[in-house]
């Protein structure tokens, strides 16, 4: 009795306590430790060990399907980093992408209903016109970390891949403002297939348009010293669990 009545008062307590303030609106779910050993036959073992593989490509594969597992497999993922000492540098780079990725993507985040977001940051002023919207800044946790690349040319959304990139209904996208502006018509939720150039090759690939965070301003017009604290922010956070978990084993086995 005396238990449940010191709960109820906890509960009312946190009742009256209000909304919490933009600052403490992203959480960090920390990853759990059940699952510390892979089964044998888990794909994040090939997958890991792709990581060294010489063709660029099956990396980049590789790179990309670890980066959807959950944050729960990351204590896991860290053993099978220590049972496979020493690592090659290809995989050290790739993991420490996949591993800062996995962990902010985790993290539960206020945001605005119905704001759709990227993720892509743009650090160099546009000259218009151009072909397409180059791809400066990517920032792990977000979708468009996943999909596309720094330096991935933007040409046009897709709607119709039967017809040319300039036709209706495909939307070419040579400015940022036009590129926002597909983006914000999308919404939350809504898959984007994308024309992109990349490394001097046209492809075409689908990335996933999420809310915007609370964290950043309503606008990206709007507080650039808002929007780098919070991509400042949020890559402390992953550094500190990589330099917490993952880095005094990589240390450990150069030795």
């Amino acid at each position: 009795m005396m238990f449940a009545r010191k709960a109820l008062i906890a509960a009312l307590l946190a009742l009256c306590a209000g909304p919490a303030t933009v600052s403490a609106q992203t959480t960090s779910t920390a990853p759990t430790t059940a699952a510390a050993v892979l089964p044998a036959d888990s794909p994040i073992r090939k997958q890991f060990a792709d990581l060294a593989s010489d063709d660029p490509n099956r990396r980049s594969d590789a790179r990309e399907k670890l980066m959807g597992m959950s944050a729960d497999d990351l204590p896991a993922l860290k053993s099978l980093v220590e049972q496979s000492a020493p690592v090659t540098q290809s995989q050290i780079a790739a993991l420490r992408s996949v591993v800062a990725h996995v962990y902010l993507a985790s993290e539960k985040t206020d945001v605005y209903p119905g704001m759709a977001f990227l993720g892509i940051r743009w650090l160099t002023a546009e000259n218009p016109p151009r072909l397409g919207v180059t791809v400066d800044q990517l920032s792990p946790g977000f979708p468009s970390y996943v999909a596309l690349r720094e330096g991935d040319l933007i040409l046009s959304v897709i709607y119709d891949p039967s017809k040319p990139l300039d036709r209706l209904p495909n939307k070419p996208t040579p400015t940022r403002a036009q590129l926002t502006g597909e983006i914000a018509t999308s919404g939350p939720g809504a898959t984007l297939n994308l024309a992109i150039i990349r490394h001097g090759e046209p492809m075409q690939i689908h990335v996933n348009v999420i809310a915007r965070p609370r964290g950043l301003p309503a606008s990206s017009l709007n507080g650039q010293d808002e929007i780098d604290q919070f991509f400042r922010e949020r890559q402390e956070r992953a550094d500190a669990y990589w330099q917490s978990k993952f880095a005094p084993i990589l240390s450990a086995s150069d030795k």
